[in-house]
């Protein structure tokens, strides 16, 4: 089983152990994979520096011997293009509500977040200029709240065909933390995407717990929530991560690194 080196914490709302460090096999190759920028900044944080050297030296030495074999495909699935709509000049607008500012919703960035609350359904539009060929998308909700507020149940994608939008794919999604990924029942070559959130979880019972002055109590309630929210929506291309440009150095230490710009 694939187990990174060292596992951080994101944050007390979710408690994700997430992935800093790990190493693996991949075909006839070792993989170090370092998921924190350790080249920006160094002369501020001397640790990182000191980090990124000591972790070259080890994938040079005899003891870099991964135990865990991962196959390219698995790897590649674990991997998300977050600039992928900067790189398309990809632009949005709610057609209910086109007043309202979506920007954060296509920044590619979990941590900043677009929430309206008025009425479903809510159509987020999306056009870019080049038409490109799409397999999916990936909807993200809200990251750092408990109650998931926004979260969408019934969906619907429908893509721009010439003059006509057709439907791509619909279904339900889970309220949860997990970035919820969208497959269409075919390709398309398309420069417009509509999704739309037919419907939250308003009205379903929740337990929670909540705080007086004599302490901590536990409460049923019914869950009254007409919002929409969107941490990030990314296209999914047929190319794929590879899309984004990779920037291959020579390090001093000879061992060469490769860094995929995920996020500015």
């Amino acid at each position: 089983e694939l187990m990174p080196i060292v596992q951080p914490i994101d944050e007390w709302n979710r408690s994700y152990r997430l992935w800093l460090i790990l190493e693996a096999k991949v075909g006839k190759g070792s993989l170090l994979l370092i998921t924190a920028d350790l080249e920006k900044e160094q002369e501020a944080h001397p640790a990182k520096r000191q980090l990124l050297k000591s972790l070259l030296l080890y994938a040079e030495s005899s003891a870099f011997c991964p135990a865990c074999t991962v196959s390219r495909e698995a790897l590649l699935e674990s991997f998300a293009d977050t600039q992928v709509m900067k790189r398309l000049g990809a632009a949005g607008r709610l057609l209910e509500y086109p007043e309202a500012d979506v920007s954060a919703a296509l920044d590619g960035n979990p941590n900043t977040t677009f929430c309206i609350r008025e009425k479903h359904p809510y159509t987020l539009e999306l056009t870019w200029e080049k038409e490109e060929e799409l397999t999916g998308l990936v909807y993200m909700p809200v990251q750092n709240q408990r109650v998931h507020e926004g979260d969408v149940r019934e969906y619907e994608v429908w893509g721009r065909d010439g003059s006509l939008w057709k439907c791509v794919a619909k279904g339900e999604l889970a309220s949860s933390f997990e970035p919820k990924r969208i497959v269409f029942d075919r390709e398309l070559r398309t420069n417009g995407l509509r999704f739309v959130a037919k419907s939250g979880f308003g009205g379903d019972t929740v337990q929670s717990y909540v705080m007086n002055h004599d302490g901590w109590f536990w409460q049923k309630n019914r869950f009254a929530d007409n919002a929409f929210s969107v941490s990030a929506i990314l296209l999914q291309t047929k190319q794929g991560v590879f899309a984004a440009k990779a920037d291959k150095k020579e390090n001093r230490t000879s061992a060469k690194t490769a860094t995929i710009e995920i996020e500015e």
